[in-house]
């Protein structure tokens, strides 16, 4: 009997939940990675949130991330490194790329209020 497990089917479940689902949503962004990373930041006055999302979306090149960040490119890989480090995050996985950026969006559409957010 196979065994499966939600994290795997994550971003399947984000992609085809409806409103009617809000609280499973919410439950699953509230224990997601990047709700730890947003705590660490707000606890320790770091910026590690925006730094790996940017880091994302320019395709994990580091010179592009850092000319929007305003950083200096080797910044922005040592901010990388402690970041993989703090979370165990193994940004060479796709899967897991996809899903930080999912996370992200959905994270935006709830923050604009287009997705419900159930407290």
């Amino acid at each position: 009997m196979p065994v499966y497990h939600f994290k795997d089917y994550f971003i399947y479940y984000l992609l085809t939940s409806n409103r009617t689902d809000s609280e499973v949503v919410k439950n699953s962004i509230d224990n997601h990675l990047l709700t730890q990373i947003e705590n660490y930041d707000r606890d320790n006055n770091t910026n590690n949130l925006d730094v790996l999302y940017t880091f994302l979306i320019c395709d994990r090149k580091a010179t592009e991330a850092g000319n929007k960040l305003h950083l200096h490119r080797n910044t922005v890989l040592y901010r990388i490194e402690k970041i993989t480090e703090i979370f165990n995050l193994d940004l060479d996985n796709y899967n897991t790329r996809l899903e930080l950026l999912l996370v992200y969006k959905v994270l935006d559409l709830v923050k604009a209020e287009i997705i419900p957010y159930v407290d």
